[in-house]
């Protein structure tokens, strides 16, 4: 039996739609942002930092679809707790962009504020732990980093385009070790522990039961919980090693 990829549909009218199974008959609400909405975010974000009519197609794998009404490039933690808080306050329609691995944007782009991720920062902490900000791509940068330190964990997930913050919310996965392939290796056995900013405001930081993760599922689809980084507890291992489970 086929089964049909996890892919997010960016929708002209009301934002994100995780769907396997999507209705093609069901009521549009179309949601338009007032002018003064978007001006009362510029001053909140800082004046001309948004991008208006920004292309979508180019920030993601499939490379078609229209433009945003804003695009606001979160670099920091603060931007993309800030932005997030600014545009919940606002009422605006948002939706938060990392790689843009299996997002589909409709041809009439998104009517409200794309934020892209791209907070950034690898920072080795000693005795294997790492942490990484939310928009640090996990392959190859953050895979690289690491392996090439001797330390073994995130290099199963070689080749598989995400953020870090993506591959939270879904529970990266994959077959490995090479070349047995003998069981599936999640993300959620390397993470200890990660900062959020909660659905309810607030920054914190939560443990990994937290997120309560399953196969290709975390807490993160229920809940609209930010991750801003992950601290990782690796394994050292000789590099060598981890190049070959990787090749």
């Amino acid at each position: 039996m086929l089964r049909p990829i996890r892919v997010c549909f960016l929708q002209y009218n009301e934002g994100s739609i995780l769907a396997q199974h999507v209705d093609p008959n069901r009521s549009e609400i179309r949601t338009m942002v007032t002018e003064e909405a978007f001006l009362e975010l510029d001053q909140r974000l800082g004046s001309g930092r948004m991008e208006v009519d920004a292309p979508l197609a180019p920030l993601t794998t499939f490379q078609i679809g229209g433009p945003a009404d804003r695009l606001f490039h979160a670099r920091t933690s603060d931007d993309l707790a800030e932005s997030i808080l600014a545009v919940r306050d606002l009422g605006i329609p948002h939706f938060l962009l990392g790689r843009g691995a299996n997002v589909l944007v409709g041809d009439r782009g998104f009517r409200g504020l794309v934020i892209r991720c791209e907070v950034d920062g690898t920072e080795f902490l000693g005795d294997g732990r790492v942490r990484a900000g939310a928009g640090v791509d996990t392959h190859p940068d953050l895979i690289e980093a690491t392996v090439s330190r001797g330390l073994g964990g995130l290099h199963h997930f070689v080749g598989i385009p995400s953020t870090v913050g993506g591959a939270m919310w879904q529970n990266l996965h994959f077959l490995s070790p090479a070349p047995e392939r003998e069981r599936t290796v999640f993300l959620e056995e390397v993470v200890e522990s990660a900062e959020i900013l909660s659905e309810e405001g607030e920054r914190r930081t939560v443990d990994r039961e937290y997120f309560q993760f399953g196969y290709d599922y975390s807490i993160l689809h229920d809940r609209a919980d930010v991750v801003l980084s992950v601290d990782f507890q690796l394994t050292p291992a000789p590099t060598e090693e981890l190049r070959r489970v990787m090749a």
